[in-house]
């Protein structure tokens, strides 16, 4: 899959309110995504709430950032998100760490 059919599945996904599940550095990710783009180093990356999964850096669940090109296997589980719950009412939809937005949850 390259990486604008993986910006266009999850565009999908965040105009549906869908969870995504995703591999990302050899750990499964399952993520409600809410903004994707190009960041400041000029590469696409999402902005989601990680709910499920794990990682290496910060086994802590929440708001993570994830490069398009390290997600491997990307695919919508048809689970839907919905709120501004707990740590997510701290979305941000002008995160200055993005230079272009192609899709996001308004807010």
């Amino acid at each position: 899959m390259t990486p604008d059919q993986k910006k266009d599945l999850i565009c999908q996904a965040i105009t549906d309110r869908l969870v995504i599940e995703f591999d990302y550095h050899d750990q499964r990710r399952v993520v409600e995504p809410y903004t994707c783009g190009i960041g400041i180093k000029d590469n696409y990356q999402l902005s989601g709430f990680q709910v499920e999964g794990m990682s290496a850096s910060n086994p802590k669940l929440g708001w993570r950032k994830f490069l398009v090109s390290d997600m491997t296997g990307v695919k919508i589980t048809g689970k839907n998100f919905s709120g501004w719950a707990g740590d997510r009412r701290l979305y941000n939809p002008a995160d200055k760490a993005f230079k272009t937005v192609f899709c996001r949850v308004p807010r």
